[in-house]
């Protein structure tokens, strides 16, 4: 039985610091040696690879797909227990505040100017710790994976991740559920890695949370009823090395069909939660 055409829809290149390690056109080169249909750059945060893995894919003849993984500032359903952001680590104790409430005091006689006032650009913030990583995984944001399904999902792409970046700072884009829902448009999700809403959800044990967020994020990008051609919210399944497979998991031709058919599953019905949960990375 020939093993069914397989596309990989979430890999990062070298343009995703400590993510990837790839140049854009050795993943082309090692794609078209395993006989993929297509491949997708899913860069974290940014479109920096896509010109030249689309030239590169172009040229080899393999159908790219244009993508960003994000990470988002907010859940999409209610969160009171905080089991997709948990709350930020309290400020340390012992640290004598400065004198005078922060306010800066004449030093040897001279005056205390107040620093001049610069010209920022729309949007900015004044960064925060969270801004610079200075937290862990589990503390940031949830993932979600965005591909373009033609020019009008590039075309939101660029306008999602530019608006970002105008209400965040340096280097932390700044990406709201609101923000997102203005920008869908030729756009198709899927449900991310394991730090994703829904798989952090499902490692929670919130099973109920979780097939709301995938009710809601196919109520967005592409209602019920559609087919998997039209579909605007899939369900990501990463066969990865997990204690349960074995050394077949590498090649994707080695893989059993049913692992190609539960990859395609868009509802939570028919596809295995555990597995995501258990056996998905970024």
């Amino acid at each position: 039985m020939p093993a069914p055409p397989y596309a990989e829809l979430h890999a990062h290149t070298s343009f995703s610091f400590l993510d990837g390690a790839s140049a854009p056109a050795d993943l082309v080169a090692r794609a078209v040696e395993l006989g993929l249909s297509g491949l997708a750059a899913t860069d974290r945060q940014g479109l920096y690879g896509v010109v030249r893995f689309a030239t590169a894919a172009e040229e080899a003849g393999l159908h790219p797909v244009i993508g960003v993984e994000v990470e988002l500032a907010d859940p999409l359903v209610p969160d009171p227990d905080g089991l997709v952001i948990p709350g930020r680590r309290p400020a340390r104790r012992g640290r004598p505040s400065p004198p005078g409430g922060g306010v800066r005091r004449p030093l040897a006689g001279l005056p205390a100017r107040p620093l001049p006032e610069r010209a920022r650009l729309p949007g900015h913030r004044a960064a925060t710790k969270e801004d610079h990583r200075g937290i862990g995984m589990p503390q940031r944001g949830p993932h979600l994976v965005l591909l373009a399904r033609n020019a009008a999902g590039y075309r939101s792409l660029c306008r999602l991740l530019s608006r970002a970046n105008l209400a965040g700072t340096k280097a932390a884009p700044r990406l709201t559920q609101a923000l997102l829902a203005d920008h869908v448009e030729g756009l198709v999700a899927l449900s991310g890695c394991r730090e994703s809403e829904l798989a952090r959800r499902l490692r929670a044990g919130d099973r109920a949370g979780a097939r709301a967020v995938a009710r809601e994020y196919a109520r967005r990008f592409g209602g019920p009823g559609e087919d998997m051609a039209g579909a605007g919210f899939v369900i990501e399944l990463a066969i990865t090395s997990c204690p349960t497979t074995t050394g077949s998991w590498r090649n994707p031709r080695a893989w059993p069909p049913s692992w190609a058919s539960r990859s395609s599953s868009r509802t939570m019905s028919t596809t295995p939660a555990r597995r995501i949960a258990s056996c998905t990375t970024c």
